[in-house]
C-alpha cells in the first residue's frame, strides 16, 4: 500500500467518522477536489443536517489536475 493511500484512507474515515458523530449516512457521498497546491486533496461530505464535513490530505508528489482526474476515477471508481 502506497503511503498516499494510508493517507487517503485515514482521512476518510476521519470524514466518515465526523458524518457518523453528527447523525449521517454510514457511507456518505464523498466530493474530493485538488487543491491549488497540486497536492492537497480535499474531502466533503454532506453531514445529513445541512452542513459539511471536510478532511485532507496530501499525495506523494505535486499532481496536475488532469492525473488528479484520472486517481480521482480509480479511487472513487
Amino acid at each position: 500500500m502506497k503511503v498516499q493511500d494510508m493517507a487517503f484512507a485515514s482521512a476518510f474515515m476521519r470524514l466518515s467518522l465526523a458524518v457518523l458523530d453528527r447523525g449521517g449516512p454510514y457511507l456518505p457521498t464523498v466530493e474530493a477536489t485538488l487543491c491549488e497546491d497540486g497536492r492537497t486533496v480535499m474531502l466533503d461530505a454532506p453531514d445529513g443536517q445541512g452542513h459539511w464535513v471536510t478532511a485532507s490530505y496530501e499525495l506523494d508528489q505535486l499532481t496536475s489536475q488532469a492525473d488528479f482526474d484520472a486517481y480521482r476515477r480509480e479511487v472513487f471508481g
